[in-house]
């Protein structure tokens, strides 16, 4: 069964000045599962900013004209 990683907590303990080792710590992670964490993470933010560069480079296209 994977674990549910907890994204907000990983964020906020970074903004709190939080080692990446203290964090995977915390989540009771190994730092290769929390650097595994964080790429999937990337992963699933770029799948939903692809779609919106898209249409904010149609939306500066339109303007231009």
């Amino acid at each position: 069964m994977k674990k549910e990683i907890d994204y907000g907590k990983i964020i906020s303990l970074h903004n709190a000045g939080w080692s990446g080792d203290k964090i995977a710590d915390e989540l009771h992670l190994s730092r290769e599962a929390y650097n595994t964490a964080l790429t999937d993470l990337l992963d699933r933010l770029d799948e939903k900013i692809k779609p919106l560069e898209q249409q904010y480079r149609v939306v500066m296209e339109i303007l231009k004209n």
